[in-house]
């Protein structure tokens, strides 16, 4: 089951024909970086498809965003419940934007707005040193809501994509000594070829 899953993901990351007519706009690489640590992973924009992938693409205002990365923490003594927290673990990611610009000769390019969704598995590894040391690891699963701005500028046959995006990082399931969680504010990169026009 595996194996079919990566032969599927791996087609369309690699087949730009194939993302074309399945309306995908763009595939790339993205780095967010909050105080907390760094998100990296492999980044795909489609199309909201109307009555057909003409259309799609003669009205983009609308599209989604998918994301497969890591999350890599160095939190340190930022939760005030543990003297250091480090960890990592992987993660998906999907979102909504809306792009402002009313000229369509433009692209999906500009200024936007949007949300997204996270979620992470992750290994913190926790310590406290002051009175009684003590460590420890607590498996969680992070839910990370979130608004976002950004904009994006085409240059030949890439996307360059810069953002801000604050939310609320949510320990919905933790195996272990409690670990941080609350308000995260990030900053992103993409870096992506496009595959339209």
């Amino acid at each position: 089951m595996r194996v079919h899953i990566l032969l599927i993901i791996a087609f369309f990351l690699f087949n730009a024909e194939a993302q074309t007519k399945a309306g995908f706009l763009n595939t790339g690489i993205e780095y967010n970086y909050y105080p907390a640590g760094h998100m990296i992973g492999l980044q795909s924009e489609l199309a909201i498809l109307r009555n057909s992938h003409k259309e799609a693409f003669a009205n983009p205002h609308h599209s989604i965003n998918l994301r497969l990365g890591v999350n890599i923490a160095r939190r340190k003594d930022f939760s005030g419940l543990n003297d250091d927290e480090r960890g990592w673990g992987p993660g998906i990611s999907v979102g909504y934007r809306y792009y402002v610009s009313k000229n369509w000769r433009a692209g999906y390019a500009g200024l936007y707005a949007g949300i997204r969704t996270d979620y992470w598995h992750m290994n913190i590894d926790w310590k406290d040193a002051k009175h009684n040391p003590t460590s420890g690891t607590t498996q969680i699963g992070v839910l990370q809501p979130k608004i976002e701005l950004g904009y994006k500028w085409p240059i030949r046959q890439y996307d360059i994509i810069l953002g801000l995006s604050n939310g609320f990082e949510i320990n919905v399931i933790s195996k272990g000594k409690d670990v941080g969680q609350g308000f995260i504010s990030e900053g992103q990169l993409v870096i992506a070829r496009r595959l339209y026009q």
